[in-house]
């Protein structure tokens, strides 16, 4: 006869403790909306209420270490995660608060499915945010972004003072949201204290500043050493050993070609080894830097 054996009990978690257990389904929630003061024991108080929490992760100012408001929680099931946004999401507000909180699957599309590699990018969701007004705070910038999705983050560029320059960083949860925001915020409106309306737009990557930064150094060399520009075109018609001869002499001085010597450069340019040999003609003629005739 076989003998009845009761199932074993899974002992409750003491409130404070860290689970050890985790489905694989799990869900990672993004929890915003909560008061700058709380540390993870109080949001380990309100969210532990509909399940057993794996982790969580209180979201600071890399400078100052200040929490932001907002943290990332991890349940050991789906079934918890599921349940406490349906509880807390835009319907309890805490107090000192002025926005229900915010409670949402972290870096999913709208439907709730996991994100794909499109969705996780960092520069798909990374926004900035220019013509701000001075005095908003992180707080409010999230509040004004927090109407098309999940703000994983906000940082507003400050002066070494601590001073806000009127700019910010925010990364959306998805690309999605991130593009909903540009549509519905660039150039909407002008915030009290500032010359123009309210700039919304991707951030650019590393690598774009690198080359911004790049084509700026350039752009200031060509106003800076005029002569670098007749170099680059004396290259680009076949004179490239004649340019590199007069791009040394040029060094300082605008590089040039006078009278009949620059007019036979000019006449003779265009037409390879002889325009080469015409430049190379008119600079050993000894001619005095002033104005390049028929070089562009």
């Amino acid at each position: 006869m076989a003998q009845n054996v009761a199932p074993e009990m899974i002992p409750p978690i003491e409130p404070g403790a860290v689970a050890s257990n985790k489905e694989l389904d799990t869900i990672k929630l993004f929890v915003g909306q909560i008061p700058r003061s709380w540390g993870e024991e109080e949001v380990r108080e309100i969210m532990e209420s509909f399940g057993p929490v794996y982790d969580i992760s209180v979201l600071k100012d890399k400078m100052s270490q200040q929490a932001k408001g907002c943290a990332f929680v991890t349940y050991c099931n789906r079934t918890s995660a599921i349940n406490a946004q349906k509880q807390l999401h835009e319907k309890k507000t805490l107090a000192g608060m002025h926005h229900p909180m915010q409670v949402k699957p972290a870096m999913t599309d709208h439907k709730g499915t996991p994100p794909t590699h499109a969705h996780t990018h960092t520069g798909d969701r990374r926004l900035f945010v220019g013509m701000l007004s001075r005095n908003m705070t992180e707080e409010e910038v999230r509040a004004m972004f927090g109407r098309f999705g999940v703000v994983e983050d906000v940082s507003i560029l400050r002066t070494a003072e601590g001073g806000s320059k009127g700019a910010a960083f925010v990364r959306m949860a998805t690309k999605s949201e991130a593009l909903q925001a540009i549509t519905a915020l660039h150039q909407s409106e002008t915030l009290p204290g500032c010359s123009s309306p309210l700039v919304v737009k991707i951030a650019d990557t590393e690598r774009e500043k690198v080359a911004k930064k790049q084509l700026q150094a350039m752009a200031t060399m060509t106003q800076t050493f005029p002569y670098i520009n007749a170099y680059q075109q004396a290259i680009m018609q076949g004179a490239s050993g004649t340019a590199n001869n007069s791009f040394g002499l040029g060094l300082g001085t605008d590089l040039s070609l006078q009278s009949s010597a620059g007019a036979a450069a000019a006449a003779g340019y265009g037409t390879g080894v002889m325009g080469s040999a015409a430049l190379g003609a008119a600079i050993a003629a000894g001619n005095k830097p002033g104005s390049i005739a028929g070089l562009t």
